[in-house]
């Protein structure tokens, strides 16, 4: 009986401690995953409209070339990187050189992370908007970080959406 109760109270630790393992781990990502929707929202939200005809980058473009909300567009990369296609946590922010070693990710760590962003052009109505193909001087930005388990299933763990305005010129 006794044999009983401990494998029991065992299990039922084993189980809670796993349970406590596997959230700490999710809390983790997620933090990591906010603050690099943080980061790259940022910097699409601050970059202007096109005028005119834009022509949009080609894949594996560095983000320093990106000169308009447009070309943002379908953006796709993992692990995520910096505007100069470094990946993030090693490039050093002062000078064009890598980051001291020690103040490194775990090579890898941020290889299950992928950082995406939809650009969509938006055509106002009287209570909502709707996506239009046009040019038009509104746009939904929304920016994706997802996570790809051990098992191969991606995960979103953060976004960001805004709508933003084109603003007319002023006199």
């Amino acid at each position: 009986m006794a044999v009983t109760i401990m494998t029991i109270t065992g299990s039922a630790l084993l189980t809670a401690a796993m349970a406590s393992i596997q959230s700490g781990a999710l809390m983790s990502q997620t933090l990591v995953a906010e603050g690099i929707a943080d980061q790259l929202a940022d910097e699409v939200f601050l970059v202007g409209f096109p005028r005119g005809t834009n022509v949009l980058p080609t894949a594996g473009t560095a983000r320093v070339l990106f000169n308009h909300i447009d070309d943002y567009g379908d953006y796709d990369r993992r692990p995520p990187v910096d505007r100069l296609n470094r990946v993030l946590g090693t490039e050093d922010v002062t000078v064009n050189a890598p980051r001291n070693a020690s103040l490194q990710p775990q090579p890898g760590y941020l290889d299950s992370y992928r950082q995406k962003v939809a650009v969509e052009r938006l055509s106002p109505t009287s209570s909502s908007f709707n996506v239009v193909t046009s040019d038009t001087d509104f746009r939904r930005v929304t920016v994706i970080v997802t996570y790809t388990d051990a098992s191969g299933v991606e995960v979103p763990l953060a976004k960001r959406t805004r709508i933003l305005s084109r603003l007319g010129f002023t006199p």
